[in-house]
């Protein structure tokens, strides 16, 4: 089954100071999404205690979704599952906690990526063109992307 995964708008989110405005942007450094994370991380963490992963999950999701102007795959993923990652041209890797959960934010042009532990909105969320396969549909085949970011050091 192939997906596009859209998430309608959701609360900001905020860590740090200082906002950024993609707009129309050709290029955007990974410093610079990792900025507007960062700037919203506070925010996110605002949304309620562990039973509000979810949300944590689906705002944090978009948040990266808007900041990368849709041009990116993404996954977002709680870290203490396992996985493996079989990603190409990784453009970024941040990890962010929420509630003593630590979630890792990918961004990639292709590849797969497998997840080995609990789905659910509350560990993984991701966006892109993938196609889902294997047992629960755990296994995401990524199509390329022109993902605009230019390359942090992962």
């Amino acid at each position: 089954m192939q997906g596009f995964l859209f998430i309608s708008a959701l609360p900001k989110v905020k860590r740090g100071a200082g906002v950024i405005a993609i707009g129309t942007l050709a290029m955007i450094t990974a410093a610079q999404v990792g900025a507007e994370i960062t700037n919203s991380e506070a925010d996110l963490k605002n949304t309620g205690g562990s039973g509000q992963r979810e949300g944590f999950v689906r705002a944090l999701l978009e948040k990266t979704r808007m900041a990368t102007n849709r041009k990116c795959n993404i996954m977002i993923f709680n870290m203490s599952n396992d996985y493996k990652a079989d990603l190409v041209g990784y453009k970024m890797f941040e990890k962010i906690e929420f509630h003593g959960f630590t979630y890792g934010i990918f961004l990639f042009e292709s590849g797969i990526f497998t997840n080995k532990g609990n789905g659910g909105w509350s560990n993984w969320g991701f966006y892109g063109v993938f196609v889902r396969s294997g047992e629960s549909g755990k296994v995401l085949t990524f199509e390329h992307t022109d993902c605009p970011i230019v390359k942090k050091n992962v």
